[in-house]
């Protein structure tokens, strides 16, 4: 902050840190800015021009000095002094990443948490599922292009909510299925053998129309008073007839 307020010739606003803090905005992950070792310069083997209006921050960058920090910019754990030269730079830059509101983070948590749900209603939990992880996509793109503009939206919660809603609209449909499959099976059962319910049933679809099968099939049938019939007449009229 000081070296920030020198190079600026103004103080830093302090209500740009909130709670205390700030988010630092790092330029990239560890090794970004460059290095230069303190002996090699004081042996005389760096060019001083160097260093010509540049901010230089003096720190150590072995681990085995244990100032070592882990951050979201990288794997690798950060020296300390190239934090303080994230967040120096993030003061000269003037605050670029801001943080959405809350009510912007309940409004995203609350329209994926019944993303699902509603797709679910007018379609099925299939679909649902299939909308679901789209909107996830879109959803992670979108934060990230937010991000990109300097705004940061909640990404965790949100995505929650939606893995939430799917499995409670998965849910919801199965059992829905499985009773009104439950009801017809019971409704049928009164009317023809259960072995016939239960190969006619998978069958039906969704508005519980029964399909047809073609099969090659060999069917006997007689016709109402044939057999007294051929009995009064000769074969040839039987034929005829």
């Amino acid at each position: 902050m000081v070296a920030a307020q020198r190079l600026l010739g103004r103080p830093v606003d302090a209500d740009t840190f909130e709670d205390g803090v700030a988010w630092i905005d790092f330029r990239g992950p560890r090794g970004t800015f460059r290095e230069y070792s303190l002996a090699r310069l004081l042996r005389g083997q760096v060019d001083p021009g160097t260093f010509r209006d540049k901010v230089v921050l003096v720190g150590a960058t072995s681990p085995d000095f244990q100032d070592i920090v882990l951050t979201p910019a990288s794997a690798d754990p950060m020296p300390g002094v190239e934090v303080h030269a994230n967040s120096l730079a993030t003061i000269l830059d003037d605050f670029p990443l801001t943080e959405a509101p809350a009510s912007v983070d309940i409004a995203l948590v609350l329209l994926l948490a019944t993303f699902a749900p509603l797709v679910a209603m007018w379609f099925s939990a299939p679909i649902a599922i299939a909308a679901a992880f789209a909107a996830a996509a879109a959803f992670a793109g979108g934060a990230q292009l937010a991000f990109n503009g300097g705004s940061i939206l909640p990404v965790v919660y949100p995505l929650v909510g939606l893995a939430v809603g799917t499995a409670g609209a998965s849910a919801v449909d199965l059992m829905i299925e499985t009773r009104e499959r439950r009801r017809l099976r019971q409704a049928f059962s009164r009317f023809v053998p259960e072995h016939v319910v239960a190969q006619a049933l998978p069958h039906a679809d969704d508005d519980l129309r029964l399909g047809g099968e073609t099969v090659e099939a060999t069917v006997f049938c007689d016709l109402r008073g044939f057999s007294s019939f051929s009995e009064r007449h000769s074969a040839s009229t039987v034929i005829q007839t």
